[in-house]
């Protein structure tokens, strides 16, 4: 006799696999909620909604699955199966972990759920044949997850160390460019383009940077800076004190720049105020939550500069530089700070950098920072805007390929939005503005 008020047991699958490396580097690989981009079988499409990250997951010989996460820890997730192909499933709640096992790392992916309470006898004799096809399935996506994550992890880590690539450091050393899978905590991707019959006029989404971190606004929007009254004081400062020159120099490409932003002009102690105001400034503007501020060696004055200036504002923040090491596993080693290790899984790093002349340069450290914390964004001091291709600058570049934002300080509109202001119709501004016109601003 059926009785529909029996309680119908919890089931609980799981798989564990010890994987020989270190737990840090491990969990840098599986920890993106976008499973799809280490799992072998499964695809993941992961999006942001309602104030958390989500993601539909396609089970091969099932469907879709749409997740919900619930719960982050440096080295955990948690996730809601909100719905499922397993129809006969529901409280369900997914866990990917990772522990530390003499070295090595223990992963542990297991899924909690109950089952569905059937409403009469014919429903119950076909529970009873789902079951074991149920259970089955969702053991079998797990273990095609798992079983061969460690050939994921040693990818990765091969492709750390043996780029082909090198780049210039800050220091003249050449080290590798690193292409290895790095952990994102989960970062949604950028939205899919559009199908190319759209209404005309149609634009498509923007990348919101909003999503993934704890900024006011995003990156793109930092253009505004040059209607905030310290940010019009900082660019008439550095005119007058000859950081910026309004002179016709050569640039890159037999490019003719009608301007000069001395990256290395702040030499003296008001110099360096101005400056760090400015950057303490643009950080409470975009209300960034900071744990630490890092920077390269020719960015240390910037950093430096910042944190003085913050301290004054009630936040004390500790600031360090990355310096050349040949012995370190990167090429390079934190000076002003200890290693980050995976203890720091959940600090907020912020980086300052002086300007951005190569990519991967920037990448480079990103990177590296992304290994142990979490990277707030990329402050740079000036900013070009010479377009990196058709459509984008550098920065802009960056930010779609890498999905960390960047904030410029100063940037060749802002000098010119300036001088249209206080020097309208002068030659200079006319010049500024034919060179944007020809080789920054892409319409």
């Amino acid at each position: 006799f059926f009785d529909a008020r029996l309680v119908m047991p919890q089931e609980s699958v799981d798989f564990v696999v010890v994987v020989p490396f270190p737990t840090f580097r491990t969990w840098g690989v599986i920890s993106t909620f976008d499973c799809g981009s280490w799992h072998p079988t499964l695809k993941s499409d992961v999006h942001y909604k309602a104030g958390a990250l989500e993601r539909t997951v396609h089970i091969p010989g099932w469907g879709a699955q749409l997740e919900r996460q619930v719960d982050v820890d440096p080295y955990s997730y948690e996730y809601d199966i909100l719905e499922s192909p397993f129809d006969i499933i529901e409280n369900a709640r997914g866990k990917l972990m990772v522990h530390e096992d003499d070295g090595q790392t223990r992963v542990v992916w297991r899924v909690d759920f109950d089952w569905r309470a059937p409403k009469n006898d014919a429903e119950a004799e076909i529970f009873d044949e789902k079951m074991d096809g149920v259970h089955l399935g969702i053991a079998e996506m797990l273990r095609t997850g798992l079983v061969d994550v460690s050939q994921v992890v040693k990818q990765a880590a091969m492709e750390c160390t043996h780029s082909s690539r090198m780049i210039q450091t800050a220091d003249g050393a050449m080290v590798p460019v690193v292409k290895s899978l790095v952990c994102n905590m989960g970062l949604p991707r950028a939205p899919p383009k559009m199908h190319k019959n759209q209404p005309k006029g149609f634009q498509d989404p923007e990348w919101d940077f909003t999503a993934a971190f704890p900024i006011r606004k995003p990156a793109k929007k930092s253009s505004g800076l040059d209607q905030l009254p310290f940010h019009r004081s900082f660019i008439d400062f550095c005119l007058s004190k000859d950081v910026i020159e309004l002179e016709d120099v050569p640039g890159p490409g037999g490019v003719v720049r009608p301007y000069t932003f001395h990256t290395d002009g702040f030499v003296t102690g008001r110099l360096l105020c101005e400056l760090g105001n400015c950057l303490a400034q643009t950080i409470h503007h975009f209300k960034m939550q900071i744990d630490l501020l890092y920077s390269v060696e020719t960015g240390l004055p910037l950093t430096a500069a910042a944190a003085a200036c913050l301290a004054e504002d009630g936040i004390d923040l500790p600031y360090c530089w990355a310096r050349r090491d040949d012995k370190a596993e990167w090429g390079m080693s934190l000076e002003g700070h200890p290693e980050l290790t995976r203890d720091d899984w959940a600090k907020k790093v912020l980086i300052i950098i002086d300007r951005v002349r190569d990519p991967e340069y920037v990448a480079y450290h990103m990177k590296y920072v992304q290994q142990h914390a979490k990277c707030l964004g990329v402050v740079v001091l000036f900013d070009d805007e010479e377009r990196y291709d058709e459509e984008h600058t550098m920065l802009q570049h960056i930010e779609q390929r890498h999905r960390v934002p960047l904030f410029p300080i100063i940037s060749a509109t802002h000098i010119y939005n300036r001088l249209n202001t206080t020097q309208k119709g002068s030659d200079e501004a006319m010049r500024l503005k034919n060179y944007l016109t020809n080789y920054c601003w892409s319409d």
